[in-house]
């Protein structure tokens, strides 16, 4: 599997990533090109996401982030052959996340100040 992302600020209070991923398991391959937008408001961030599974669906979501937490909801729109056969329906999907934090808060460390001797 590969992933890649290249994100824009553009400023404050919006950031643009691009994703691609490829994966592969057997003979299957799936690539997944799309944009997220997020949109920083007081305490959380709104992300719209448009993705395109190449030969197979388009996926439209919403996702609301506060803190460690990620919500969001999205539809998958069937584009692939497999389109009659499942009356050109797509289906809902949700997602719940807690992000954990690898860094730790840094903790400024007390600088003791001693005076420099004076001499003569």
């Amino acid at each position: 599997n590969y992933y890649g992302k290249i994100s824009y600020k553009k400023n404050e209070k919006i950031n643009i990533i691009s994703d691609v991923a490829f994966t592969k398991q057997s003979s299957s391959k799936e690539i997944l090109l799309g944009i997220r937008p997020e949109f920083y408001t007081n305490n959380i961030i709104l992300i719209p996401s448009f993705y395109h599974r190449l030969k197979d669906a388009m996926i439209i979501g919403f996702g609301v982030k506060k803190d460690n937490i990620l919500a969001n909801i999205s539809y998958d729109i069937n584009i692939s052959k497999l389109s009659p056969a499942s009356n050109y329906k797509g289906g809902f999907e949700f997602g719940l996340s807690y992000i954990w934090s690898k860094n730790k808060p840094k903790v400024p460390e007390k600088i003791k100040r001693e005076q420099c001797p004076i001499y003569l």
